[in-house]
């Protein structure tokens, strides 16, 4: 029973020493594929970054838009209020007031939408051509 033991944990052994061997069939890039493959990131990074900075762009200028939107609505209701309104004109006035409030929402939201839109596409077309450019770059020998 114990030779039995020994030949079973030689065997278990052995085949955890031969398996990983066998496994690592993935080959290390060459120096000129490292080369490549170094520029094809660089050009990865290069092509993303002016929509990096675009994004954060319009990010900016749609908080900005909506802080200058709030104050001019601050503005315009208390210069309405200054009047003295009736009843009839405080109701006019709110619903003028939620009219530009939703048209302002509806074209913030519509910006954005092409905005990301625009933007996915360019970031697709640029993922794409890392893509092929990494696998050219894998394909030299």
């Amino acid at each position: 029973m114990r030779k039995l033991t020994i030949a079973l944990a030689g065997l278990v052994l052995a085949f955890t020493l031969v398996i990983p061997a066998t496994a690592s069939a993935a080959k290390k890039p060459t120096p000129s594929q490292q080369a490549c493959l170094a520029t094809a990131n660089a050009a990865l990074k290069a092509a993303l970054e002016p929509h990096t900075t675009a994004a954060k762009a319009f990010h900016e200028q749609q908080a900005t838009a909506a802080k200058a939107f709030l104050t001019q609505q601050k503005a315009g209701r208390e210069a309405f209020r200054a009047t003295n309104p009736t009843d009839a004109q405080k109701r006019a006035f709110n619903q003028q007031q939620l009219a530009a409030i939703k048209a302002f929402l509806t074209q913030q939201k519509s910006a954005g939408e092409a905005f990301r839109a625009q933007h996915q596409a360019a970031v697709s077309a640029a993922l794409s051509t890392y893509k092929a450019a990494r696998q050219a770059c894998l394909s030299q020998p």
